[in-house]
């Protein structure tokens, strides 16, 4: 199997996760829409609830820094995840949770645009709506 057929398929798959965790967060069952993230990062990329919770946004940042994926893919998707994750807290009212995904997802963010040497305006727009959900502006 070619690595853009390898790409493809995992981009399909993260597609399909997170249209399932919006899909659940539409109905309000935001416990699913937790348990599918938290299964995801754990079978995906050996991330443990636990592991999240361990670390600061930096030190996590750091972590995964250690040995970078080709593009930062995997750095994307993790970043992505933990938006979902901050995203879902916030409609739980569950603000201190919400702002501790946000704080890592941002951070890996902000790190994938500095090291990636391009601008991705995909990119741009989430450190825009993290910064709001950070800040409490979010609308969601």
């Amino acid at each position: 199997m070619s690595s853009k057929d390898y790409l493809t398929r995992y981009f399909q798959q993260l597609g399909e996760v997170i249209a399932a965790v919006a899909g659940f967060r539409e109905k309000k069952k935001y416990a699913l829409a937790l348990d599918e993230i938290n299964q995801v990062m754990h079978t995906w990329f050996n991330i443990s609830e636990s592991d999240l919770d361990e670390y600061s946004a930096n030190e996590f940042c750091n972590l995964l820094f250690q040995l970078p994926s080709a593009n930062f893919e995997k750095e994307k998707s993790i970043a992505e995840l933990l938006f979902q994750k901050a995203i879902t807290f916030h409609g739980m009212n569950k603000r201190e949770s919400s702002i501790e995904s946000a704080k890592k997802s941002i951070a890996l963010y902000k790190s994938i645009d500095l090291k990636s040497g391009s601008f991705s305006i995909e990119i741009q727009h989430r450190i825009v709506e993290l910064d709001k959900l950070l800040s409490g502006a979010y609308l969601a």
